[in-house]
């Protein structure tokens, strides 16, 4: 819009309320983004673009356009020497001028919606990297499947594991007296090479 020098006064009200709606959704994704969110702002700044382009090749435009263009030209058709040669020069200009208008116009709309995606996947890139460095296990040790596997063995030896079999599946030396892996908690056998599943 500033490109083409168009004032948000100057758009219609259909313009100006879609832009009003989009601001509040702007703010929520600020607040907290959401792909959703992201996805709901690009198609609105879409249409609203589109809607302004389509109004800059509108009749009603071009007709504000030439009214600004009469009051400051005064060009009546009359050439000076009392001869009307139609103004058809100037109108001719004013259809390059419209062209140039158009062009100029969807291009700035597809730099301002790629700004704009550029701006939103930076936001959610960040908050992905966020969500990814809280997302951390809150247990201390083990995966799950380190967990599935000591609980099938104990399972099949009455709440037992030895200790050669849990060192194989955590991949080291269990700790004594207790061994946490995942959330399970496995406590050594006094004098056993096994250690018991705790409740």
């Amino acid at each position: 819009m500033a490109e083409e020098g168009i004032k948000l006064e100057v758009l219609p009200q259909e313009i100006k309320d879609k832009i009003k709606m989009l601001k509040p959704t702007v703010g929520r994704y600020n607040n907290t983004p959401t792909d959703k969110l992201k996805d709901a702002i690009t198609k609105q700044d879409v249409e609203i673009a589109e809607m302004i382009a389509d109004y800059i090749e509108s009749d009603e435009y071009q007709s504000t356009q030439n009214n600004n263009d009469d009051d400051g030209n005064n060009d009546d058709g009359n050439n000076d020497d009392g001869n009307n040669d139609g103004g058809n020069n100037n109108g001719h200009q004013n259809n390059n001028s419209k062209t140039d208008a158009e062009i100029a116009a969807a291009k700035k709309a597809e730099e301002d919606a790629a700004a704009k995606k550029a701006q939103e996947d930076a936001a959610a890139a960040e908050a992905a990297a966020k969500a990814a460095s809280v997302k951390k296990s809150k247990y201390d040790f083990g995966t799950e499947d380190m967990e599935k596997s000591i609980l099938e063995e104990c399972n099949s030896n009455n709440g037992f594991i030895s200790e050669d079999k849990l060192n194989s599946i955590i991949k080291r030396s269990a700790n004594y007296p207790v061994q946490e892996v995942y959330s399970i908690q496995l406590r050594k056998v006094f004098m056993k090479e096994v250690y018991k599943l705790q409740p």
